[in-house]
């Protein structure tokens, strides 16, 4: 019975550590959210729309994934959901350059971070998303590295 467990790939030390991401991204998203909702409430008051919804929805939910991604990498609980070496983080960061200088160029090329309705452009969302993308391929990127070492 322990080795058909063991072929499976069940390991409790990942299960516990995907159990902290879980928690610590679900936190994250959580007080995030309240936070940019009691912003702008209190700015609505007067009148300043600083996020759109789509900012107080898409924000949030990137810096979980990055909460959820960097954690489980931390821990080393991501084997057995690929037994090689994986890409997947490689190409998250790519994307997230790619994302991070587009939405940039278009920031600078408008000279500005509002949009015309006062609001915060959707390109520093944009930006935000990619610099959380990026940080999962770095994160993966140095504890991989030093894996490396260890194991030299």
């Amino acid at each position: 019975m322990d080795k058909l467990i063991i072929n499976q790939g069940y390991d409790e030390r990942q299960i516990a550590a995907r159990g902290i991401a879980f928690r610590n991204a679900y936190l994250t998203v959580l007080f995030s959210e309240v936070i940019l909702l009691i912003v702008n409430g209190c700015l609505e008051v007067n009148n300043i729309c600083l996020f759109d919804a789509l900012a107080v929805t898409t924000m949030p939910l990137m810096l979980s994934l990055a909460v959820f991604t960097i954690t489980v990498i931390k821990y080393e609980a991501y084997k057995y959901y690929n037994q090689n070496n994986s890409a997947v983080p490689y190409l998250f960061a790519g994307y997230g350059v790619i994302l991070s200088v587009k939405e940039l160029f278009t920031l600078i090329s408008q000279n500005t971070v509002l949009s015309p309705d006062g609001c915060i452009h959707s390109s520093v969302t944009g930006l935000f998303s990619g610099l959380c993308l990026v940080s999962i391929g770095i994160a993966y990127f140095i504890k991989h590295s030093k894996n490396i070492k260890t194991d030299e």
